[in-house]
Parts: C-alpha cells; structure tokens; sequence
C-alpha cells in the first residue's frame, strides 16, 4: 500500500449512496500457524507419497536414464579434454 494507506473494500452492487467498507486486519495466533504449516505439511507428504506410489517404475526408470546420461557425458567430457590436449 502507498503510504500506509489502507484497502478499502467496496461492494460493486452498493458502491451507490453507501460508505466502503474499510478491511481491518485479522488477529492470527502462533498456534494457528502452527497447525496451518503442520497441516499443509502433511497434506504435502501425502501427495507426494501417492504420486511416488503411482508413479513409481516411471520415477525409477527416468532416473536410470539421467544416471546413464550423466555417466555419457561425464565420458565424452573426458575424451574432448583428451582430444583438445593431443590438438595443442
């Protein structure tokens, strides 16, 4: 907000002839965050466990490939360091 202005809410059918209605803050407790945070957290887990559940061959098959790949490139880096050292 500019100027530590605060937001002003207005209704679109009764912006005519009446006051806006200014939005106050809402008291929120720590423990309330807490359980917010604990919630999403495991709510994140779950997901995150039925996803691998489901998923699981697709996950393990993909990471065989980029372990495979990382160990190709790895080899084909060291043989164009190889090559560029016997061109010098």
């Amino acid at each position: 907000m500019i100027n530590n202005q605060h937001r002003v809410i207005v209704n679109v059918g009764e912006a005519h002839g009446h006051q806006p209605v200014t939005a106050k803050p809402s008291v929120v407790s720590v423990s309330s965050i807490d359980s917010d945070v604990s919630d999403r957290r495991d709510v994140r887990e779950a997901l995150y466990s039925g996803i691998f559940r489901r998923h699981r061959k697709t996950i393990l098959v993909l990471g065989s490939f980029l372990k495979m790949l990382r160990a190709y490139l790895d080899r084909m880096h060291a043989l164009a360091q190889v090559f560029v050292i016997v061109t010098l």
